[in-house]
Formats: structure tokens, sequence, C-alpha cells
């Protein structure tokens, strides 16, 4: 689950040229004490702002669509950014030697979808070649594995330290299963709220997916949490489904809380953002003795 090459336009103030919105989001970013904590990832994404253009791209039709069909109406007339399979790939390589947990990657990527005002999307086929080319493990995480789309949605209606709305589309509804390394559970995508949409193309180099499921959150950031809240569409296997769905995933003090939507369930997973213990919860290669690009 799960960002993240950054040729990101910053939509502010409709007078303002094209280098002084980037040079407001560059600030932003070197202002940033959770950046700061990131350095490997910060320079990435200073790199590509400062790189050039800030070319929009033409909305996908099929993202607008699921937009509507999930409730975030009001946006499809924001900036469009899609991400490309080689701004992800730098992304994972700047993650990985940072350690950084995707939860706390796609919380920054909130702040920056928040920050510029713009829908950003990216194939979720790109993100798990990606992991498996580079052999990566994405840690304790929403799973990457077939998902074919993720949707930031920003909503300035909505006070701070609400970020974005995150919609993440499955081609199937499955179990998965963590690696043993990371985490001796399952997660079911779909879960007992999950939303089936009807069979649709989503973007416009994708085919068609027949049984696509949905999958939306809101990410929160703040100085002490960054999570997943109001999960619709993720449950829980066996004798775990008693507790319900999964309400929310979020990292307070280094621990991550995994809450469910009944009997007040709350799952603890200690060390995970502790950079000592993190290693298996981070973005990292699958062999700890791997070079990195």
């Amino acid at each position: 689950m799960i960002i993240f090459g950054l040729n990101f336009p910053i939509h502010l103030r409709c007078q303002e040229s094209v280098q002084e919105k980037a040079n407001r989001l560059r600030e932003l970013i070197n202002n940033d004490r959770d950046f700061a904590r990131y350095p490997n990832l910060r320079q990435h994404v200073l790199m590509l702002v400062s790189s050039s253009g800030l070319a929009l791209t033409a909305p996908d039709p099929g993202v607008m669509q699921l937009m509507r069909d999930t409730q975030l109406t009001g946006n499809e007339e924001l900036p469009y950014f899609r991400l490309s399979h080689e701004e992800l790939r730098n992304f994972l390589v700047a993650s990985s030697k940072d350690r950084i947990t995707m939860l706390r990657a796609v919380g920054l990527i909130a702040r920056l979808v928040r920050w510029s005002n713009i829908v950003l999307a990216m194939d979720g086929r790109d993100l798990e070649n990606e992991l498996n080319a580079l052999h990566f493990s994405d840690g304790l995480s929403l799973p990457a594995k077939n998902a074919v789309l993720y949707v930031f949605v920003p909503d300035k209606r909505k006070r701070e330290p609400f970020q974005c709305y995150f919609l993440t589309v499955y081609n199937q509804s499955y179990t998965y299963s963590y690696p043993r390394k990371v985490y001796r559970g399952s997660l079911v995508i779909s879960g007992d709220n999950g939303t089936r949409l009807v069979p649709r193309q989503l973007l416009r180099d994708q085919p068609p997916i027949q049984t696509p499921y949905c999958v939306r959150t809101e990410i929160r950031y703040d100085s002490s949490v960054v999570g997943l809240y109001n999960i619709q569409g993720v449950g829980l296997p066996g004798v775990e489904s008693l507790f319900g769905s999964v309400a929310a995933m979020y990292s307070k003090g280094g621990t991550l809380f995994v809450q469910t939507s009944r009997f007040w369930g709350r799952f603890p997973f200690e060390g995970f953002e502790d950079p000592a213990k993190s290693y298996r919860f981070a973005i990292h290669p699958e062999s700890p003795t791997a070079m990195l690009p």
C-alpha cells in the first residue's frame, strides 16, 4: 500500500508564477521538521520539485468517475498529477535508505497533496512491479499485492490533522498474509464493509478491471500521530473477525496501533518506527545484505 515521485504543481494563488509556486513548495519541504528526519527522501523530493516544469497531466476519466462513485465530489476540477514508475522506483530507493515505514511515507505524501491541493494518482501495478524488481519489502502496511490504483484526494474544507482521502483499488477480494519475518498475521481485502465496484477501466493504459474493490481511508498527520482512519474495506480473518473490520492504523510514539470496529479492539506493534528495531516494518531490501541501487 502505498508514492511518489514529486513533480508537484503547487496550487495556491492564481497570480503566482510556476516558479513562485515551486519555490513556495520547496520552502515548505525545507522547513518541515518531519522531512528533515528522512534526508534521502527529502533530497529526492527537492530534486524533483526543483528540476523543472511541474507539468500537470490530463485527468484519467476512470479516476474522476471513481471519485464520484465514492462520494468525493467537488474535486474534479483540481489539478491532476500521475506518477511514473521511474519516480516510484527512486522513491522506494530513497525511502529504504532512510528506513521509513510506508505509513509514514504515505503520510508525508499526503501533506504534499494538501499543500499543493492536487489530485495525485499512481498505477498500483507500478508499485508492485518496482518492489519485485528491487527485491524490496514494503514492510507492515496495507498490501501492495493486487493493487491497481492509488489516489490521494485533498479537501481543503476539512481541518488538519486531516490531510487527504486515500483510495486504493484492488483487482480482487482476497486474504493477504504478511511475510513471517514482518508479521505472523493476515488482512482481508474487501472485508465485511468493502466496496465492490462495477467493472471499469481506471487508467487509460490499463485494461478494464472486472472485479474492482475499493478501500477508502482518510490520512491524518500531526506532530504526534500519522495514520489511516475511517478505513472502509479491510477486514480480519478467522476468529479475529469477531473484532469486526480494521477501522484505523496509526503510529503514535513509535508504536503502530491497529484499531478494530468492534469491542474497541486495539493491537499494538511496538518498535514500529524505532530505527534500531523497525527494519522489518519499514521499506527495506528483502535481504539485509542486499546492495541498494
